[in-house]
């Protein structure tokens, strides 16, 4: 049966229906959460204040897969991007040539 509250050209009465939920299910997220439930903010600042500055680094370094993004390996460069220019207008110059 149809939602009687949907009527057809209207705005969606449930305006989050079908919108997709923002997932915490990251290393990232889930480390976040984890910290979040097990130790306040103050009191994480007073552990990480009373090492010292080797095992802050070391804790820094060790917790940067988890925080930072991922690298995308596809990345173009300048000559990619002008060789696939310079195709695309070539084929707009070989299809307006031959029409």
């Amino acid at each position: 049966m149809a939602n009687p509250l949907f009527k057809v050209g209207e705005t969606n009465p449930y305006p989050n229906a079908g919108a997709p939920r923002k997932s915490i299910r990251t290393a990232a997220g889930m480390l976040t959460a984890f910290i979040t439930r097990s130790i306040s903010s103050q009191q994480l600042k007073k552990l990480f204040d009373k090492l010292t500055a080797k095992e802050q680094a070391d804790f820094l370094l060790q917790s940067f897969p988890y925080i930072m993004a991922k690298k995308s390996n596809d990345v173009l460069n300048a000559s990619d991007i002008d060789a696939a220019y310079n195709k695309l207008m070539d084929a707009l110059n070989t299809n307006a040539k031959a029409s």
